[in-house]
């Protein structure tokens, strides 16, 4: 039996650790110091923005906000205006007062002091804390939790919903009844051990609705989970779950026996503009509506954040422009003359390069176009290269023609509007350049709404269906999440109710709890919306890459983390809690159906 060598500690080790030891505390120097530079220069730029806007006599909604705010809260001025504002407007009545801001908090509470009661005065905040989904604005559901605490006592809650049939109603009532009772956190993750839970779930009652969903003359389901029978990855969980929405709508608007009855008979057949599509974002609207194209079903996206900016007609009217005020510039007209817009073949174009005189042919149109645009505007070479190029005849042949050719001449009205203030062509270019970049910040270029599209499919971002109701609502993916990054900061408010930034390493777990108690409310808010019937499609992640159920916010409302049970049975369990409540087999293979229009 050999004997095991003794440890031999060589003499570097004791100099490696001290070494180490003083580059930790090095570090640690570092991030404070970067922490103490980051609030500087935050304060510095913040101090020139309001230099700037001085100069240039400028004055934002914020600074108003903020000005009044801070006379409010001077203890010499404030208690005067306070009480001349409290003459002049004895009542107040916020509506969506869960979508406040902290500092518009602050000033109606400077006001009339909520906490107070004073009898003299009434301030009404209307709101629903389940429904907070605006962080990204503002919105802060402190400002509202923390004006709850202060009234206590003096709450009323409205207790029937007219939205919903009461099958649905049924449904959901008993999926968050149960996570408000067996999950510690509460259904929407803010209860605590030992304290009051500001955020509780309150069973409705249900209004109803005379006309009842039916298929084949028997009451459908309320709410319908697609499992799928095995984990997947993102790309093949969106793959799946959109072709199954996608085959389910067919199938439903095919069926002459789907449709709203009244005493048993159909009184009306379901028609697309009953369906709503919710989902999180683009990527995830396109993943359904490619699944819609492939059968013939039209639909039209809907978004908080819709921007014409934003769509690809802006981003191949940008290239047009460069080549129209610069058509001597070969590289940017064999762009222009290659957008989609217009349809142009790879021989077409390889003929430019062989045939001399249709080059120059080409030359001469966009030098005209140029001048007519230095001579007459923007708007007006717009509409002659549509007709000159037989673009709008194009456009209106493929699916969603009619959508593109509205963008394109939204586009040329917006930039005529922008070409007044503007100084000739390179100035434009730059200014559209600008806005394609600013995308949705840009608040008269919301895509405008055709008559045509009130007949489609409506494929709505989750942000934007919000106060919207439809009477079948689709969520395919609503397993996905994101989750949380920490903050380099923290935002802390005193007592007095002014913020402060403390720059520190950033708290993964609280940054992951806040993140899923919004996510609860964004699926609050989701499954909300729908009239008669909802479709949920549900699988379990293959891999830890895979953001899906783990860590989501349908997860935590079935109980996936509290009971460490697999998906299928905590939708076993989810069955049982109400006949509304029916679960499906996600198919391994979905058939391609083309949808084939009474017309066609």
């Amino acid at each position: 039996c050999k004997k095991t060598p003794p440890l031999v500690i060589h003499p570097a080790a004791e100099t490696l650790d001290t070494l180490f030891r003083e580059l930790e505390t090095i570090a640690q120097q570092f991030a404070q110091l970067h922490g103490e530079i980051r609030t500087h220069a935050a304060a510095w730029i913040n101090a020139r923005l309001s230099q700037l806007k001085a100069q240039s006599g400028q004055v934002s909604f914020a600074d108003y906000q903020q000005r009044l705010a801070r006379v409010l809260h001077d203890k010499t001025q404030g208690p005067a205006l306070a009480a001349r504002l409290r003459q002049k407007y004895p009542a107040a009545l916020i509506d969506e007062f869960q979508d406040t801001s902290a500092l518009q908090y602050q000033i109606f509470d400077d006001i009339y002091h909520a906490a107070d009661n004073d009898p003299n005065t009434l301030l009404l905040l209307i709101g629903d804390p389940k429904q907070s989904i605006y962080a990204f604005r503002g919105a802060d559901i402190g400002s509202y939790l923390q004006a709850r605490r202060l009234t206590e006592g003096r709450h009323y809650a409205l207790g029937t919903n007219y939205r919903s049939s009461h099958a649905l109603v049924s449904a959901l009532n008993a999926i968050y009844t149960a996570a408000e009772h067996d999950d510690p956190q509460g259904a929407f993750a803010y209860a605590a051990p030992g304290a009051d839970n500001p955020l509780p779930y309150q069973p409705v009652q249900a209004h109803g609705h005379q006309k009842v969903w039916r298929i084949h003359g028997k009451a459908a389901p309320a709410l319908t989970f697609w499992n799928a029978g095995e984990k997947l990855n993102k790309g093949d969980y969106l793959e799946r779950c959109a072709a199954q929405a996608a085959e389910c709508i067919v199938g439903l608007l095919d069926n002459p026996e789907a449709g709203f009855a009244q005493e048993g008979e159909i009184t009306r057949r379901l028609e697309a503009k009953d369906i709503a599509i919710l989902v999180r974002d683009r990527h995830e609207a396109a993943s359904i509506r490619q699944a819609l194209r492939h059968r013939r079903l039209r639909s039209v996206f809907l978004s908080e954040r819709d921007s014409v900016y934003a769509s690809e007609e802006a981003r191949e009217l940008l290239l047009w422009l460069e080549a129209v005020a610069e058509p001597e510039d070969a590289r940017r007209l064999r762009v222009a003359l290659a957008l989609p817009l217009l349809g142009r073949s790879f021989s077409a174009l390889d003929a430019f390069h062989q045939d001399e005189a249709a080059w120059e042919a080409q030359l001469e149109q966009f030098q005209d176009l140029s001048r007519q645009w230095r001579r007459q505007g923007v708007l007006a070479m717009l509409h002659h290269s549509i007709h000159q190029f037989g673009i709008a005849a194009r456009l209106l042949t493929q699916p969603e023609g009619e959508r593109r050719l509205t963008n394109l001449l939204h586009l040329g009205e917006l930039l005529q509007q922008a070409s007044a203030t503007l100084d000739g062509p390179e100035a434009l270019i730059r200014h559209l350049r600008e806005a394609i970049a600013a995308g949705s910040d840009q608040s008269d270029a919301h895509i405008l709404r055709l008559e045509s599209d009130a007949g489609l499919l409506r494929v709505v971002t989750i942000h934007a269906a919000k106060g919207l109701q439809y009477p079948l609502v689709f969520l395919p993916f609503i397993a996905t999440c994101r989750p949380a990054r920490a903050n380099p900061f923290t935002v802390i408010r005193s007592a007095d109710g002014q913020s402060a930034i403390h720059w520190e390493s950033g708290d993964t777990a609280a940054a992951e709890r806040a993140r899923l108690q919004e996510d609860l409310r964004l699926l609050y808010v989701a499954l909300t919306r729908a009239e008669h019937a909802l479709w949920l499609g549900l699988a379990e992640r293959h891999d830890r890459k895979s953001h899906i159920f783990t860590g989501s916010a349908i997860a935590h409302l079935l109980g996936s983390e509290r009971t460490a049970r697999d998906l299928a049975t905590l939708l076993e369990d989810c069955a049982r809690l109400s006949p509304e409540i029916v679960v499906e087999t996600l198919p391994d293979s979905i058939p391609t159906t083309l949808f084939v229009r009474p017309h066609d």
